[in-house]
């Protein structure tokens, strides 16, 4: 599988201790589950998440309440 690395900036995951500057490694996949954390392209810009799919919308939850859902 295809592995590619990303630097954390913000602090939307830090309930998860991925903070800022932190290198996130990730493995690419298709298909996330539910609950997994996901690196997801909105606008051109990559952003760290939980992933949930809900009624046929894709919701990106941050682990950190002072982050809004996307």
């Amino acid at each position: 599988r295809q592995m590619f690395a990303l630097i954390a900036r913000g602090e939307s995951m830090i309930d998860m201790d991925i903070r800022d500057g932190d290198r996130i490694l990730c493995r690419a996949e298709s298909k996330p589950k539910n609950g997994d954390v996901v690196i997801a392209l909105i606008n051109g810009e990559a952003t760290c998440k939980r992933f949930y799919l809900r009624g046929g919308e894709i919701h990106l939850v941050p682990a950190n309440p002072d982050y809004k859902t996307r």
